[in-house]
């Protein structure tokens, strides 16, 4: 069905884009033969070879655009225009570009990598256990048949939507796990402190997270209606509430998303 965009190559084979090969490969999105991937490294190439039975390359992403026809950039920000220039001598203006490198935007990657044909996909590290939830932006006159492509590629993954391509920072800066994680190893450092044991502590957590995320799936009501019939006057939920609010938790946290959002305007420059 999608053999017009295959084989799919990798330019860069980091933390997210070993992520979707694991999944391409164990969902048999992609036949594993029809995945090439360039890297920087020799070892780098021999251990993605051997672990994912897929064909690497090293310090010849050349090669790897001559072979493919899709084609997914993941590099850092700041490795964008150097991985644009090993490719220099490919015409790849027939050949779909997608790119899950944060911040940088549609435009930009069109100047560099001398194509229109550009999706930018934004995967979140929550694939890793099928519960994220990715956004694509593609260009203006996209086919239906890439849009489904696309699709198709990160469905075994994780959910797909589409945002207007303004969008996409706003979501890079929301729905990363950091932020996530950090509230939750700070409430797993207050159980220590307090002299709750770790295993119970974790088991505690994870149960309060996942009940306060089913609330905030399924009622009507918004989540401060919601903390505050949880809230009992003069009651503990009250008494952390309070604290909270006085050592400016609520704006540590808007400030933080603040800071992040200019951070990927900077790096989308």
């Amino acid at each position: 069905m999608f053999c017009q965009f295959t084989p799919l190559g990798f330019i860069g084979a980091g933390y997210f884009a070993e992520l979707i090969i694991t999944k391409l490969v164990q969902t048999n999105t992609v036949d594993r033969k029809d995945i090439i991937v360039g890297v920087r490294r020799k070892t780098r190439a021999e251990e993605i070879k051997a672990k994912y039975g897929v064909e690497a390359f090293w310090n010849d992403n050349t090669a790897v655009c001559n072979k493919c026809n899709s084609i997914i950039l993941a590099v850092r920000p700041n490795q964008v225009t150097a991985a644009s220039q090993t490719i220099r001598l490919v015409a790849i203006a027939d050949k779909l570009l997608i790119s899950i490198v944060g911040a940088v935007k549609i435009q930009s990657l069109k100047e560099l990598f001398r194509t229109h044909r550009i999706f930018r996909v934004n995967p979140n590290p929550q694939i890793q256990s099928g519960t994220g939830l990715t956004a694509y932006s593609n260009y203006p006159d996209a086919l239906e048949s890439e849009i489904q492509w696309v699709k198709h590629l990160f469905s075994c993954m994780s959910e797909t939507t589409h945002l207007d391509e303004d969008q996409l920072n706003y979501i890079s800066v929301l729905s990363g796990i950091t932020h996530t994680l950090y509230y939750i190893e700070c409430l797993m450092d207050a159980a220590h402190y307090l002299g709750l044991n770790e295993e119970t502590a974790k088991k505690f957590i994870i149960a309060s997270l996942e009940g306060s995320l089913e609330l905030f799936k399924t009622s009507p009501e918004k989540p401060g209606q919601l903390i505050r019939k949880a809230a009992t006057p003069g009651g503990i939920g009250a008494e952390k509430l309070y604290v909270l609010d006085k050592l400016g938790f609520k704006n540590s946290v808007i400030e933080s998303m603040k800071s992040a959002l200019e951070k990927a305007n900077q790096l989308g420059t």
